[in-house]
Order: structure tokens, then sequence, then C-alpha cells
């Protein structure tokens, strides 16, 4: 079986829809996130901060190339590891890949939150907030919808309506 690869925004819901679907399904789930900061022995914002963004995309597309060699899991992707390099095209070679496309109002609220460490947003600055995630989703958006398949925020709803919703796109 194929993987499956969850792309989209930063609190866009990947890693939650991944467990949800990883679950269903009996496959293992993996967070690339968690996935880099286990391989290197440090954070992600700790990378960044030490070694700058670059560096911590070229982690960030190892440790995916690895994920893909792989067979039978569910992948959520940072959001930006699918706009990097080949990265999109690699998904899609070796995944189904589903974009959940999420309103910036809605991503917004979700990472003004203070329990949301994301070192490359905004912090404390509601308007800056809101211009980074509608530069950065207009920039990310055109790899985004390379996805086999989209969900809308409308779509998702709570636990039990991904569980159905999954069920009924046959994707596994």
């Amino acid at each position: 079986m194929k993987n499956i690869v969850f792309v989209g925004f930063p609190c866009a819901g990947k890693t939650t829809a991944g467990r949800i679907l990883a679950a269903q399904q009996h496959l293992s789930f993996v967070d690339l996130d968690d996935a880099i900061e286990e391989h290197y022995h440090i954070t992600i914002p700790q990378l960044i901060q030490k070694y700058g963004e670059f560096a911590f995309r070229r982690c960030e597309q190892s440790r995916l190339r690895e994920l893909l060699s792989q067979h039978n899991l569910v992948i959520a992707t940072g959001g930006g590891a699918p706009c990097f390099e080949d990265a999109m095209q690699r998904i899609n070679e070796n995944a189904t890949s589903i974009y959940l496309k999420i309103s910036e109002e809605t991503l917004v609220g979700r990472l003004k939150s203070p329990y949301r460490e994301r070192p490359l947003a905004p912090q404390n600055d509601e308007e800056a907030l809101r211009r980074y995630v509608h530069e950065t989703l207009s920039q990310r958006a055109p790899f985004y919808e390379q996805a086999h398949i989209t969900i809308t925020e409308n779509q998702l709803g709570d636990k039990e309506s991904m569980v159905d919703l999954f069920a009924k796109l046959h994707i596994y």
C-alpha cells in the first residue's frame, strides 16, 4: 500500500487528521516535524535558531525522502515541506496526497494560540500574523493544490466526521 501524506498550512489539522486516518486503517503515523526532532536530537525552533531556515529545510527534505521510501505510513508534513525542492512531486509519486484547505481566518485564530510555538510565524502581533498567513499561504497554495485530494474546512468537522469522510473517500 502506498503512503498517505497530509499537506497544508501550519495548524491546518494535518497531525490530527493523520492520526485519525492511521488509527482507522491500522497504519503507522509519522509527524514529519517529530521525525526531524527525533532524528537530529534538536527541536525545530532550536534547529532554525541555531542553523537557520535553509538548514532546517535540508533536514526536512532528507527525512521526507526517507519516509516516502517506506510503505503503509500516514505522514503529516510541516507546512512548508511540500514547497521546497521537488517535494510535492515526490509526495505525489510515492503517496496519496491530501491537502487540508483551511481559511486564512481560521489559521490566524489557531496560530495566535499561546500554546503553539511556530518559529517562522510572527508572535504577539495579530496584524503581522494576518499578513504572514495571507502572504505565505498565497506562495504555498500552488504546491498544496497539486495534492490528489483536497478536503476543505467545512468537510472536516469533528473526529467522527473525519472518520466518516475518510471512509467515503476510499483513499486507502
